[in-house]
Order: C-alpha cells, then sequence, then structure tokens
C-alpha cells in the first residue's frame, strides 16, 4: 500500500515537470490566429489590449512629455474604451479589472518608445484580424472590432513616421497635428475628424450617436 502511494506520488512528479508551464497573458498575448474564441473572451482580451495600450502610452508622456503620436493615441485609447465598455453592457459581461498601469514598462530612449508602439500596435491589429476571422460575429461586434482594428492601423503609422525620423519626434508636412493634407492621422484638433477622406460622419470619433462604423472609419485617423 505504501508503495502504490510512492509510486502516485512520484508519477504525479513526473507529469509536474513535464507539462509546460503557461504564463497568463494580458490582451492580444492570448490571441493565436486561426484559433476560435467566445465573446467574452473577445471582448475580455480586446478590452485588457486597449487597457494596456492607454497605460503604456500615459507613462511613456509621463517620461518624454505629450509628444505627438502618444497624445493622440491616448485620447483615442479613451474612445475605445468607452466603445467597447458599451459592448459588454449590451451582452451582459463583467468588465475586466484594469490592472495595466502596474504592468507597464517605460522604454529607455523616446525612439525605443516609438519601436514599443509599433510592436504594440501591430499585436493590435493582429487580434482583431483573428476576432474579425470568426463567421460568428454579431454586426455591433464586428463594426466595432473593425473600427478598432483600423484605429490601430492608423496610430502604427503614425509611430512609424516618427520612428523613421530617427525617433526625434519632428513636425513635417506629414505631422500629427491636424494639417495633413489628407495623408497625416488627420485627428482634426481633437474632435476626430477623418481627414483621410473628408468623412466627419463617422459615428464613433463625431457625434458618436450610435456605435456602429459601417465601414466609414478605416482612415478616421488616430
Amino acid at each position: 500500500m505504501k508503495r502504490n502511494y510512492f509510486l502516485a506520488t512520484a508519477l504525479a512528479l513526473m507529469l509536474m515537470v513535464a507539462l509546460p508551464v503557461m504564463a497568463e497573458g494580458i490582451g492580444s498575448a492570448n490571441v493565436n490566429t486561426g484559433e476560435t474564441y467566445t465573446l467574452e473572451q473577445m471582448l475580455t482580451y480586446a478590452m485588457e489590449d486597449e487597457y494596456m495600450a492607454q497605460a503604456e502610452y500615459q507613462a511613456i508622456m509621463a517620461t518624454y512629455g505629450a509628444n505627438a503620436p502618444f497624445a493622440n493615441t491616448v485620447r483615442a485609447e479613451a474612445t475605445h474604451i468607452v466603445l467597447l465598455q458599451q459592448l459588454f453592457a449590451s451582452y451582459g459581461i463583467a468588465l475586466p479589472e484594469n490592472t495595466a498601469a502596474a504592468k507597464t514598462t517605460v522604454p529607455a530612449t523616446l525612439p525605443e518608445a516609438y519601436q514599443a508602439g509599433i510592436a504594440a500596435e501591430n499585436a493590435n491589429i493582429a487580434m482583431y484580424d483573428a476576432f474579425l476571422a470568426q463567421a460568428d460575429l454579431p454586426k455591433d461586434v464586428s463594426d466595432t472590432f473593425e473600427a478598432l482594428r483600423n484605429a490601430s492601423r492608423n496610430h502604427l503609422a503614425a509611430f512609424t513616421r516618427n520612428s523613421e525620423r530617427d525617433g526625434a519626434g519632428m513636425r513635417s508636412r506629414w505631422n500629427d497635428d491636424g494639417n495633413t493634407n489628407g495623408r497625416g492621422n488627420g485627428r482634426g484638433q481633437g474632435r476626430g475628424q477623418d481627414k483621410a477622406q473628408g468623412n466627419n460622419n463617422c459615428p464613433i470619433y463625431g457625434a458618436q450617436r450610435n456605435r456602429s462604423c459601417n465601414g466609414n472609419c478605416a482612415n478616421r485617423g488616430n
């Protein structure tokens, strides 16, 4: 009997060693292309990712100042969080706790901060791409995910432009102050007009009359 106990204990220890220890991820770190997720998982991971982006960019601004691409993106993240909160309320899903501030790290230099922004936006885009590949998404959810993905594409472009300027964050005719001649991020002095297409009827960045973007926010420029 005692021998069987020792054998069982030894087998359990062997299995614990053999099985990989999976660190719990947050946001887009949980999402893999080709996998299927429940609505609750998708909304939770999306909200966690938006929390992380907001906290990370706020921390960068606190260290390096209100650099245009980070300041613009932080404002956009606040709107993204509100849009996701509306979906949580609509589907009766509990909001995840916002612990992002405790998980942020500030890059050692401003050029590295731009690279961190590029990496974060790429991961965010890949996450929404994976969600949008699912065929059973409710329309309001797919519209919101598409709008948030497109916003991240514009954020990515802004960080990339600044990174290509050797991280100096210098303004040029393609700068981030809203005077972009239809090609920059077109934040329209913080009012969110779609400078890229002259489209001011995006409900998400205009009057916010409803949650649906209806495909009009592809270049809303945040």
